[in-house]
């Protein structure tokens, strides 16, 4: 399961005041998409979520809410979602290894998913077009990712992640 949540803004919300208000939005929702692919041999669901506080600031769900998520699949057989990366580990082929990728192509290992969840976050910017006029919009994302026998869509909700990195401050 992979649980997005995409908080955007642009430059003029920056304040302590507009952070409040973005870090009043949950970073987990119930779980409401349906296995739709399969990944590394397992059903997988991609969740995804989106406020645009530049616009409406009104939640949106759905499978490009906010922005399409780069997806790829990589040479080694691991998959590739947005900066996460996630493949079998070698000691055990049921469990999954998680990793972030930071802007340097560095990979930073998360950890192992076996029947439990992690959450990573990380923060950018990136330049759009509206209206003839280019502009930056900024991004907190967050995706909560588990590994799974059972589907319950409260999982997120009920625990603990086992696991919680933050790649922003890979940068510091």
């Amino acid at each position: 399961i992979f649980q997005v949540v995409l908080k955007q803004w642009d430059k003029s919300q920056r304040t302590d005041e507009h952070l409040a208000i973005r870090n009043a939005v949950k970073d987990r929702q119930t779980i409401q998409a349906k296995p739709e692919f399969v990944v590394l041999g397992a059903q997988c669901i991609l969740d995804q979520y989106a406020i645009n506080f530049s616009d409406d600031a009104k939640p949106v769900s759905g499978k490009h809410a906010g922005r399409e998520l780069k997806k790829a699949m990589l040479a080694n057989g691991a998959i590739k979602l947005d900066k996460l990366v996630i493949s079998k580990t070698e000691a055990n082929g049921k469990a999954l290894k998680l990793q972030f990728e930071n802007d340097k192509a560095e990979l930073h290992t998360v950890g192992e998913l076996n029947n439990n969840w992690m959450q990573v976050k990380y923060q950018w910017r990136y330049s759009v077009e509206k209206n003839n006029q280019i502009f930056w919009l900024y991004e907190d994302t967050t995706i909560n990712v588990a590994y799974v026998n059972e589907l319950d869509a409260q999982y997120f909700l009920t625990q603990a992640p086992s696991e919680c990195f933050d790649g922003s401050k890979l940068s510091e």
